[in-house]
């Protein structure tokens, strides 16, 4: 059973002790509510809780804080049997009530138990007694298997004895055999170390003239090798010789490259940058340029329409004088503008004819 399902049952349980069954209770008439019934009710479910909480713990293996619970829940509520079972899961170290099933020792010895018993309502003294009856079957089973033990221990004696010593006689001529083994193990061994210290003195022998043919080889390859080794560092000079004149020889076409490069890089930035001055004078012209023409253009509209309406009869006959003399000053004014800014049009198109030869 899982711990989730195993705390469902322990809520179930709790919820049955406090709100009691009505199916097992006996149907009494009940007095009307008063104010100790109120503070009794309400101590009940402070006791419930803590009890509900103490399981949490218990599911945990958290021992000292689901004992406090429990403790805690019969300060509120003294003949709270689940907190009883649950004080005796924590002494016994159960993470589940259901674990008392399988306890070695009756539950009935536990006063806790006892006292769960004592408090408990039928259906939860009814799942109490299981558990009980469990452990009292597995003890009672216990019992029986040792009683036919101790029947069946006489012919059991007699089987090993018999056992014992026919291994006896087995290891007897086992032993005999293996000193006959051994005695000829060790004539073998004598023989073949005689054969060993023949063979170590015929090789040391072999190995001395070998030694000795060895160091004068070795003498020879060692002065083959002094002699190579000259030749090889006079070899090895010379090249570091070559070596470095062909990479200051390297290290002088480098520097040359990079300087070209370098100036060549430096005349390109000067053309470029020649070319971007060129390119944004020439923008700055070209807007100047389209603002001039667009303000021609103004300048033309407004001349046209004051010319319309000054050569209109019913305007110059009916419009106050001040307005007809205010339109033909912004005609004249409009006039020396548009004359002024043909100038500046011709002065720019003169300018950037000669710049692009004509």
């Amino acid at each position: 059973m899982s711990n989730k399902k195993s705390f469902k049952d322990h809520a179930a349980h709790l919820d049955r002790f406090f709100s009691g069954d009505p199916v097992n209770e006996q149907k009494q008439a009940e007095p009307a509510p008063s104010e100790n019934a109120a503070q009794t009710i309400h101590a009940a479910a402070s006791a419930e809780s803590l009890t509900k909480r103490g399981y949490l713990f218990l599911e945990d293996s958290d021992w000292e804080r689901a004992s406090k619970y429990f403790d805690n829940a019969l300060d509120i509520d003294p003949e709270c049997a689940p907190a009883y079972i649950g004080l005796l899961c924590t002494s016994l170290k159960l993470a589940r009530e259901e674990d008392l099933a399988n306890q070695k020792d009756p539950l009935t010895s536990k006063s806790n138990f006892s006292r769960a018993l004592r408090f408990a309502d039928p259906a939860y003294r009814a799942q109490l007694e299981k558990y009980d009856k469990a452990v009292q079957d597995r003890i009672a089973g216990k019992a029986s298997d040792q009683q036919r033990a101790e029947q069946e221990r006489p012919q059991q004696q007699r089987i090993i004895e018999e056992n014992w010593q026919k291994a006896e006689q087995q290891r007897l001529e086992k032993e005999r055999l293996e000193q006959e083994r051994l005695e000829k193990e060790r004539l073998e061994q004598e023989r073949l170390e005689k054969e060993r210290l023949e063979q170590e003195r015929l090789e040391k022998e072999r190995l001395e003239k070998e030694r000795l043919e060895k160091e004068r080889l070795e003498k020879e390859r060692l002065e083959k090798e002094r002699l190579e080794q000259e030749r090889l560092e006079k070899e090895r000079l010379e090249q570091e010789r070559l070596e470095k004149e062909r990479l200051e020889q390297e290290r002088l076409e480098k520097e040359r490259l990079e300087q070209e490069r370098l100036e060549k890089e430096r005349l390109e930035q000067e053309r470029l940058e020649k070319e971007r001055l060129e390119q944004e004078r020439l923008e700055k012209e070209r807007l100047e340029q389209e603002r001039l023409e667009k303000e021609r253009l103004r300048i033309m509209e407004e001349i046209s329409r004051s010319r319309k309406m000054l050569s209109n009869e019913s305007f110059t006959s009916k419009a106050p004088q001040k307005v007809v003399d205010a339109e033909r000053q912004n005609l004249e004014l409009n006039g020396q503008m548009l004359d002024k800014l043909l100038r500046n049009i011709r002065e720019y198109e003169n300018l950037y004819a000669g710049r692009t030869g004509g």
